[in-house]
């Protein structure tokens, strides 16, 4: 298809001033990817020298919008525009140039590390995870040009893993079509769109967007209507509030140095994984009230994972004895006990030996989950909620010493054809651990049993029961 004009509406976009940052979200059918391209064109032939970044997760996914941008250079300038389809790139014949690039991963992170670019588009940005959104936060560095206007352009339709960061990065800080200065210091101006703006859409476009959505009335508003006030997008994002329920660690262990741990029970929670992460939690539950938590809350005090820091759903092949060796590490620090709960699996030393059988050798004494995956995530939020509201009820707290929960968490997303689970193709490792440590029962025995277990291994003080 080769693009002639823009659209009236791809017009406007058109016509915002060239200072200002694009976040052009909205319904699906509008023409953003389009009207993109008729950015990335205007820019580069308005401005000699200059060079446009579009980008989206994967390179195979940007085919059809690099063959869209050919056909209409190739019609516009002939033999006098320089291709590389090789290496993705367009040349103009005043230099500028308009190359597309995937955007999926710490190597193609690296492949744009310390290039210049003056205008940079990511398509499909509600799609990225958190880690591929703090890949285009640090393209910042890269916008640079003497005397070219330098600017972002991030397209979005409600409903991805992405709608809560969206909504609440942008959506609820700004008002469609005016400028306004964001938390990062940066000119935003938020066009929003739905399909009724773009006349090349089929007669039948509405009928096939209510077929797509499988009868998710929420989804289908995002769709038509580009709302952002729907129930979707993150698992928790309406229960967390990082000001409210992030602790610190080292706060709360010289609290319990200094008062002793009275009916404080403490406990490890974690999910295995080698070429996925594995994750463990040093977890404690508070059986009487004690200073903020009430009766029967949850605490992630520490956290250790095999993730690589840079990729947080990439694991660095830990066997089980390095995780058993950092969960004792942790355990030791954080004065929690070496029981608690965990998923069984074979452990891959040996075929007769389960995950928890491995695991005891090195004097764990681990059980495994028991409600479902749905229940699970239901007790999760309701942990989360209390804590938020501050009602007075059982909640969950989180310390500054979980990097990778506070990374992955807050975001997850929630699976699109069960909205009551969340989404397993996405970093789920953190929340399954924090899944099994909010279902994970404590025996009187073993409450009962703590202090000794504690002068076994030499932390916490006198008193018991201790974590």
């Amino acid at each position: 298809m080769v693009i002639e004009r823009p659209t009236e509406w791809q017009s406007q976009v058109l016509d915002y001033d060239e200072d200002w940052n694009l976040a052009v979200f909205g319904g699906r059918g509008a023409g953003r990817t389009t009207g993109a391209l008729f950015v990335a064109m205007h820019h580069a032939e308005a401005h000699e020298g200059a060079h446009v970044l579009f980008i989206r997760q994967m390179l195979r996914s940007l085919r059809e919008v690099e063959d869209t941008l050919h056909l209409a250079l190739a019609a516009q300038y002939g033999d006098k525009l320089r291709v590389n389809r090789q290496d993705h790139i367009f040349v103009l014949p005043n230099g500028s140039t308009i190359e597309f690039s995937p955007l999926n991963d710490t190597d193609d992170m690296a492949k744009l590390q310390g290039r210049s670019f003056t205008l940079v588009i990511a398509d499909e940005y509600g799609n990225f995870s958190p880690q591929q959104m703090r890949f285009v936060d640090q393209l910042r560095a890269n916008l640079r040009g003497k005397g070219i206007p330098c600017r972002f352009m991030l397209l979005a339709n409600p409903g991805g893993r992405g709608h809560q960061t969206i909504k609440e990065r942008f959506i609820d800080r700004m008002i469609p079509g005016y400028p306004g200065k964001l938390e990062d210091g940066l000119i935003w101006v938020w066009v929003p769109a739905n399909f009724t703006v773009n006349p090349h859409n089929p007669t039948d476009y509405e009928q096939s967007l209510r077929a797509s959505s499988l009868g998710d009335a929420e989804l289908l508003r995002a769709w038509l209507d580009g709302a952002w006030n729907i129930a979707r997008g993150a698992m928790f994002a309406d229960v967390l509030d990082e000001e409210v329920q992030k602790i610190r660690r080292d706060e709360l262990l010289d609290l319990l140095k200094r008062d002793g741990r009275d009916g404080v029970f403490g406990f490890v929670s974690g999910d295995w994984g080698q070429s996925a992460p594995a994750v463990a939690f040093a977890c404690l539950k508070f059986l009487k009230p004690r200073y903020i938590f009430p009766r029967n809350s949850v605490v992630l005090l520490d956290e250790v994972s095999s993730s690589d820091p840079d990729n947080r759903s990439r694991g660095m092949n830990w066997p089980v004895g390095r995780f058993a060796e950092e969960m004792q590490e942790m355990c030791v620090r954080t004065g929690v006990q070496q029981v608690g709960c965990m998923d069984d699996q074979k452990s891959g030393l040996n075929p007769d030996d389960s995950l928890l059988k491995t695991l005891a050798t090195y004097g764990f004494s681990f059980t495994k989950p028991q409600k479902s995956r749905t229940s699970g995530w239901a007790a999760c939020r309701e942990l989360m909620f209390n804590s938020k509201n501050r009602n007075g009820k059982p909640g969950l707290w989180v310390s500054d010493h979980c990097p990778g929960w506070w990374e992955t968490v807050p975001l997850l997303p929630r699976d699109p054809n069960k909205p009551e689970d969340v989404d397993t193709r996405a970093v789920d490792h953190w929340a399954d651990g924090t899944r099994y440590g909010c279902v994970y029962e404590v025996g009187v025995m073993r409450v009962n049993s703590t202090a000794e277990t504690a002068r076994k291994y030499g932390v916490g003080g006198p008193g018991a029961p201790r974590a």
